[in-house]
């Protein structure tokens, strides 16, 4: 069974599931047709949908000195484009020994509302921070992309823009309006320290403004993968472009180009969405497989 913490030098990684979601990879890998993943009978079923659901997940990373969020889920109310779909890691957090207010940074890895849905809460009515004492940090390509969208993702790679992907990017507008409002919020850029053991790395086309996360402590790794890849079948075929992505090219270099940087480091990483959240890649007769963590 995979583990649900990980020590990695002085940190402790902790997950947290907010709820689950069935993927036919057929519609999420559209130009791969469905008799491709025939060879993969341990991932995708006959009918194209994944053997496991995808976890809509959240990790809090406790330093010395810092307890950090990395992305925030879907959230407790069902999001209208999804109904079916309702958070519950809060709670979770709580039996965990975390409290809200003991989270002094909430970093997303990019702006889709299942990554941002815990930011805010209604409480005796009153809509508030999750986190009262946290900043709250957001890639600063996707800010720019969400609140000017016809300048800067069209503009800016006009042969690469998915329209489908850059309107279920837009629904997240009203949730960054939240965090607006309440304040104590930053944008955040390539290779900036968040703390001392973590870093911010571009790894954009998911979104304009994607990024990951490299943790470092006493010369241990992890890398926060995001949605920079979704599903652990991707580490095999990374070049496939994918249906969730605004930039399908952009995105999949950064897939390949992980996938490589993964591999050769031999870094432990951790997904929001693979069905085992923590592992490393592994060669089984030439194929890219997730090793999970025992």
């Amino acid at each position: 069974m995979a583990p649900n913490s990980v020590k990695v030098g002085n940190a402790e990684v902790l997950f947290f599931n907010d709820c689950v979601n069935d993927i036919d990879v057929t519609k999420f890998i559209p130009g791969v047709p469905a008799k491709f993943w025939a060879d993969y009978p341990d991932q995708v079923r006959p009918n194209g949908m994944l053997v496991k659901p995808i976890n809509v997940a959240v990790f809090a990373v406790i330093t010395p000195k810092h307890t950090v969020l990395v992305d925030s889920g879907i959230g407790p109310v069902p999001f209208e484009q999804f109904p079916h779909l309702k958070g519950n890691m809060l709670g979770k957090m709580k039996r965990a020994g975390i409290q809200p207010e003991d989270v002094d940074t909430v970093f997303a890895s990019h702006a889709h509302f299942d990554h941002i849905g815990w930011h805010t809460v209604l409480r005796d009515g009153t809509l508030t921070r999750t986190f009262p004492r946290a900043k709250y940090l957001i890639p600063k390509l996707d800010w720019d992309a969400i609140y000017d969208p016809q300048k800067f993702i069209h503009a800016r790679k006009p042969k690469d823009t998915f329209q489908p992907a850059v309107d279920v990017l837009l629904w997240s507008k009203p949730l960054l309006d939240r965090v607006v409002a309440f304040g104590n919020y930053d944008l955040t850029e390539d290779e900036q320290d968040i703390t001392p053991e973590l870093k911010v790395m571009a790894t954009p086309g998911h979104t304009p403004g994607h990024q990951s996360l490299l943790l470092n402590s006493r010369g241990e790794r992890m890398f926060f993968m995001g949605d920079a890849i979704h599903l652990p079948i991707q580490f095999d075929h990374p070049l496939e472009l994918g249906a969730a992505d605004v930039h399908q090219r952009e995105s999949a270099k950064t897939r390949a180009k992980a996938v490589k940087w993964i591999e050769k480091e031999k870094v432990i990483a951790a997904s929001p969405h693979f069905p085992d959240p923590f592992g490393h890649i592994v060669r089984v007769q030439g194929r890219r497989y997730w090793q999970v963590l025992k």
